[in-house]
């Protein structure tokens, strides 16, 4: 009984559980730099969660197109309300922690009613660098995930 308690509180300490797919080491600039799309995946999943007229872009355009000089034109979607918006920024990269191998995507928008700062991890797959973060609820493990 001790160890099956033991082991519950384990668990319960260690988070949500859901695993680490962050790059484990640092992305380089040249890698960034470009036009970034929304995965088709990614965004049926959005749209079924989702009021489908607050996700839809014009002419459904869900880009990040990152320049060599820091700036970015960002027409896709942002969160809390969500909703698709066209902005210009700012990126740049930065290291995940101390304790922690690899680095994350800063971003910063200007928007009308002021900046909107967020994040972008890095995952690989199939040695194909790709960009996401949690759509909604990091439990729920939807990802809103962009591709090169």
């Amino acid at each position: 009984m001790k160890k099956a308690i033991a082991l519950l509180a384990a668990v319960a300490l260690s988070g949500c559980g859901l695993p680490d797919i962050r790059l484990k080491r640092n992305a380089a600039p040249s890698e960034i730099v470009g036009l970034w799309t929304i995965t088709a995946e990614s965004l049926r999943d959005i749209k079924t969660d989702s009021d489908a007229k607050s996700v839809d872009g014009p002419r459904d355009i869900y880009q990040i197109e990152f320049r060599g000089d820091g700036t970015l034109t960002y027409r896709s979607l942002l969160q809390m309300p969500t909703r698709h918006v066209d902005a210009k920024g700012r990126w740049k990269l930065v290291p995940l922690s101390e304790r922690k191998a690899g680095n994350e995507l800063s971003v910063l928008l200007d928007l009308d009613g002021g900046s909107y700062g967020f994040s972008l991890d890095f995952t690989e797959e199939k040695g194909k660098l790709l960009l996401w973060t949690f759509f909604g609820d990091p439990d729920s493990w939807r990802l809103e995930m962009y591709e090169k």
